[in-house]
């Protein structure tokens, strides 16, 4: 279901940025347990920047690392 005009965009268009918001969705859940994102210590703008922005940093760092882990074989149980 979509607020979308039927005429402005065909069922495969949604179905596609379904598809992409997801992919978003699962993203960022991924990344919020990779990098410990959760919520800013503090609401004060002050403190809650320079937290977003060094796990921002953080996460462009690792990215290409854990895509690179994820692709390398599994070791065999002890």
């Amino acid at each position: 279901m979509t607020s979308l005009a039927p005429q402005a965009f065909s069922t495969e268009d949604i179905l596609a940025l379904y598809r992409l918001r997801w992919r978003i969705e699962l993203a960022f859940k991924r990344l919020k347990s990779l990098v410990g994102l959760n919520q800013p210590p503090a609401l004060d703008e002050r403190s809650a920047r320079p937290y977003l922005l060094a796990h921002l940093l953080m996460i462009l760092l690792l990215e290409p690392l854990v895509d690179a882990l994820e692709d390398s074989p599994r070791s065999a149980p002890a």
